[in-house]
């Protein structure tokens, strides 16, 4: 669930104070416009943290400033926000809910031995497919979290195949983190097990921050593109990055707040790459909170575009 915000609001501070990223689960709750919260009729009012729901401490807010939640449990919520380490030692916070979708869950094998745990979901006439990475294994990033979630639920709603999976180390994926270069392995595992399932259509690999680095440095041949949501472009060295000067068509997308490349530092390094547009989300920081759903139109946009796309 997104929060309808204009396009100069930004929701989270640039100097990622934790109180101020906490503040989206409190001081901005009256942002929300329903008030309807969990499966157990607990309320969420402002100045009540997600911890309060199932405790009986909710709040009854009233319509307008409960924080609406939809279905499911706090801790099987399918969307998780990675923190960069400023979360404590749980690495990240659970965040809403995206809406349901099909999800059949795998395990995956990369190249070089770890196996990874997957979720892929297929439309019943999908026109596209596209592989999701997840951002930093280190700092709370997992394939729950919040725009590679919302992406998830999103291009699946819209009709595209689409496979998440837990790099090496992370949650149930064995292995250890290996600072971008076995990920990469990771990622062409989720591709073996894409391509075979939408055989002939456009495959795309979409990853945000960290994975959006470690995606463009893997150039597989059964790739149509890359939709790179917000990439450092630091984890790698310039040189790994061979996307960037690969023929096929790129679609970068950057948060005009970004803390991390800010677009008038990334535009520099864009410029240089052959076959690729820049899209900026207006009013969003590297998190995208409240934005995540411009992200998806984005990267759909520019996949129903592609040859052989036959999308809606």
């Amino acid at each position: 669930m997104d929060v309808a915000l204009a396009h100069e609001q930004v929701l989270l501070p640039l100097d990622l104070d934790l109180v101020a990223i906490l503040g989206v689960e409190q001081n901005l709750v009256a942002l929300f416009d329903r008030a309807h919260v969990g499966p157990d009729g607990d309320d969420l009012g402002p100045g009540q943290t997600f911890g309060d729901l199932g405790r009986r401490r909710d709040q009854d807010a009233g319509p307008g400033l409960a924080l609406p939640l939809g279905s499911g449990y706090l801790h099987e919520d399918p969307i998780s926000q990675h923190g960069y380490g400023l979360f404590g030692s749980r690495g990240h916070l659970r965040t809403v809910p995206c809406r349901p979708v099909a999800i059949e869950p795998l395990e995956l094998r990369a190249a070089d031995g770890p196996i990874l745990e997957a979720e892929l979901s297929v439309p019943p006439q999908p026109w596209a497919a596209v592989v999701l990475a997840h951002p930093h294994p280190t700092r709370g990033g997992n394939m729950r979290s919040l725009v590679t979630g919302s992406l998830f639920a999103d291009l699946a709603g819209a009709g595209v195949a689409v496979i998440r999976f837990n790099f090496r180390g992370v949650e149930g994926s064995s292995g250890s983190y290996d600072h971008g270069v076995g990920e990469q392995h990771d990622v062409v595992a989720a591709i073996d097990a894409m391509a075979p399932v939408t055989e002939g259509l456009p495959l795309v690999v979409s990853g945000w921050s960290f994975g959006a680095d470690t995606s463009l440095a893997v150039t597989d041949e059964r790739l149509s593109g890359w939709a790179p949501v917000a990439p450092p472009l630091r984890f790698l060295e310039a040189d790994a990055l061979a996307a960037g000067h690969d023929p096929r068509p790129k679609c970068v997308v950057m948060a005009r707040h970004d803390q991390f490349r800010p677009p008038e530092e990334a535009e520099p390094v864009l410029a240089g790459w052959l076959n690729v547009e820049s899209h900026v989300v207006e009013g969003a920081d590297h998190f995208f909170v409240g934005r995540t759903e411009r992200v998806a139109e984005i990267v759909l946009g520019w996949m129903r575009r592609l040859p052989g796309a036959d999308g809606p």
